[in-house]
């Protein structure tokens, strides 16, 4: 940032990370002149939460089950973590920046980075591929693995069972998609930012009934301990074991 000028290409920031807190920080490092625009993506929160879990143990930056994050996320004493009250992040944002649009995740969730240029309205580059969610995304029986074997692990222990667990063949099963927050869960966290959602809605003028109240096709809740206890995982976590004992020996004869 510091040694681009508006006379450059144009100048893209992305990041998950980035938050109202921000915004401040990121006026000031420009001059006046510099025409600025803001995209905000908002996804309903019980689905953003779970992904930001997901995200979180596959990088091993949590340790523990996804009701304790939960609570962590939505607690008014706490600021560990990202909260998603768009309406909060749109104010600020906006505060700084007139120019901020808002996209909404489950609109743009087919071509997400098509959807950030066309409402930045940049110049498509011709040779923008697509991301192939495998690259990013772990399967349930993966997910399960590393929250039940995560607890007390330093770094590098828990590379080495993600290594594993990335390693290891999946069952017919591994693409269906479960999730371990209950229906029940997922509404309590609609309803926490019922509120907010509607006023952000009524303020940027759109209506998106689906994020105050769950719809009835929404991922296959199970709960955690019975999912590690089905005969699926038992096999996964069997293979993990076996690629773990196989990796102990080539690393003990180097």
């Amino acid at each position: 940032i510091c040694t681009w000028k508006d006379t450059d290409d144009t100048l893209v920031l992305s990041a998950e990370n980035f938050a109202h807190t921000h915004a401040k920080v990121l006026k000031n490092l420009f001059s006046k002149d510099v025409k600025i625009r803001i995209v905000l993506f908002i996804r309903r929160q019980d689905h953003w939460i779970e992904s930001y879990f997901n995200q979180f143990t596959k990088t091993g930056e949590i340790k523990g089950s996804v009701d304790s994050f939960i609570h962590s996320i939505i607690s008014e004493e706490t600021s560990e973590f990202f909260n998603p009250n768009w309406l909060l992040q749109f104010n600020e944002w906006k505060r700084y920046f007139e120019d901020t649009r808002v996209v909404v995740y489950e609109d743009a969730k087919d071509d997400l980075l098509r959807s950030f240029y066309s409402t930045a309205e940049l110049d498509l580059p011709s040779d923008l591929g697509r991301i192939d969610k495998k690259q990013v995304s772990l399967n349930s029986l993966q997910l399960a693995y590393l929250i039940e074997n995560n607890s007390n692990t330093t770094r590098k222990e828990f590379n080495r069972l993600k290594m594993i667990c990335m390693k290891a063949e999946s069952t017919d099963t591994s693409n269906e998609k479960f999730s371990f927050i209950s229906k029940q869960c997922r509404q309590n966290i609609l309803d926490y930012y019922r509120d907010s959602n509607k006023k952000l809605f009524d303020e940027i003028g759109i209506e998106k009934q689906e994020y105050f109240a769950i719809e009835e096709d929404n991922a296959r809740y199970i709960d955690f301990k019975e999912f590690t206890q089905s005969r699926d995982y038992i096999d996964f976590k069997n293979t993990c074991d076996d690629i773990m004992s196989t990796h102990d020996v080539i690393a003990g004869t180097g």
